[in-house]
């Protein structure tokens, strides 16, 4: 697997997790894309709470929303990527082995006899 280099413009923090992360996962394009635009958006966030730092006022109050706000859209392109723990596999779909269905549900399972009125 050919780790790509970290995109120009990311903090060192980033560019390190961006090598880390490429290093365990494989990326499709789409996901390089995505890894890319959220740790830009945490980057804006860490300058932005940098800069709070030295303000007061309302000021600093608009520095923190503008920050919290740029952590939430690299957070929305984060959960896109979908990582997986190796050690716990995905659950395969439908109804674990062993489980009884509810009484409700059973009782919908069944099939029931229709009158017609033409009957």
């Amino acid at each position: 697997m050919i780790n790509p280099r970290p995109p120009s413009g990311l903090s060192p923090r980033s560019r390190a997790l961006w090598t880390e992360l490429h290093s365990a996962n494989d990326f499709a394009a789409h996901e390089d894309d995505q890894l890319k635009r959220a740790l830009r958006w945490y980057d804006v966030a860490d300058r932005l709470l940098h800069e709070a730092e030295k303000l007061d006022g309302r000021e600093r109050g608009a520095r923190l929303k503008a920050a919290g706000d740029a952590a939430t859209t690299g957070l929305r392109h984060w959960r896109t990527l979908k990582f997986t723990d190796p050690a716990k596999p995905a659950r395969r779909p439908g109804r674990p082995p062993g489980k009884p269905w509810p009484p409700i549900a059973a009782g919908a399972a069944t099939l029931r006899r229709l009158d017609h009125a033409d009957g």
